[in-house]
């Protein structure tokens, strides 16, 4: 499984900073390493209203037997957004592959 990480001028993109994420996602992923062939993730921050930011997650997942999957999720951190758009990769993933 190979991962991608990339953020926009916001947020810090540093090596050790993307690793945190990188090691992250391998580890919530683990049990469907097998199916996933590749992950594009792209976090970044956004100004949403009256100075106000929110932090995006965008995830690309490339999984054997299927279209590329595209998972979105916010939270207040990078870190929420990275967890909520996982969470929401884990359950589509549980559906297609039945598991």
């Amino acid at each position: 499984m190979v991962i991608q990480f990339k953020t926009d001028k916001n947020i810090p993109g540093s090596e050790e900073y993307t690793a945190q994420f990188i090691a992250q996602i391998q580890a919530d992923l683990n049990r469907y390493r097998h199916h996933i062939n590749e992950i594009k993730v792209y976090l970044s921050d956004e100004e949403v209203q009256n100075g106000c930011h929110t932090n995006a997650c965008l995830l690309w997942a490339t999984v054997e037997g299927h279209k590329t999957l595209e998972i979105s999720g916010r939270g207040d951190t990078p870190e929420q957004a990275v967890d909520s758009t996982l969470v929401e990769l884990k359950l589509t993933l549980n559906f297609l592959l039945g598991s």
